[in-house]
Parts: structure tokens; sequence; C-alpha cells
């Protein structure tokens, strides 16, 4: 069963991933697939997180980073504000 926190990670590495499919499509998914840490479906939804999450997303945010420079930088940004403004309690990888 999973925790609270994993949960919430999992849900936060979803809604990247989400955004990243509005900007770049189905090389999103790719993108996050080929992250060794993180099983995604062909859909793009989180199936396994094989260490812990906040690894995974800040994996994550650096190669969609790396894809769209500053667009994407932004885009993760906005995402990572708007969940510590929600789980103020709770650690996310820094900007």
């Amino acid at each position: 069963m999973m925790n609270e926190s994993d949960r919430i990670h999992k849900e936060l590495l979803a809604r990247i991933i989400e955004a990243a499919k509005d900007l770049y499509g189905e090389l999103a998914i790719k993108i996050a697939s080929r992250i060794e840490v993180l099983e995604v479906s062909g859909e793009g939804s989180i199936v396994k997180i094989s260490v812990p999450p906040e690894n995974v997303i800040r994996n994550l945010l650096c190669e969609y980073e790396t894809l769209g420079g500053k667009a994407s930088k932004n885009l993760n940004t906005a995402i990572l504000k708007a969940y510590r403004k929600q789980y103020p309690a709770m650690h996310f990888p820094e900007d």
C-alpha cells in the first residue's frame, strides 16, 4: 500500500508528464520511459517508481528542461510552486 507522501509525489510526476505531453506529445512519454527507475505506461501513467520519488522528479525535470529550455523550466516551476502551496509540509525538488 502506498503512503500519502508517495501518492502525492506520484501525482506530481503524472502532472509533470501530462504538462510535457501538451508541449512535446508522445516524445514526453518516451523521455519519461528512458528513466530506468520510472515505469510509465504508453499513455504516460505512472506504473512504478523504484527509488525515492524526489530523485525521479528531479531527473525528469532535468530531462524536460534539457529538451525545452526556458519554456519547460517555467512550466515545471509553476507546477512545483502549486504543489508546494497545496502541500506545504512536504519536500519537493528545488526549481
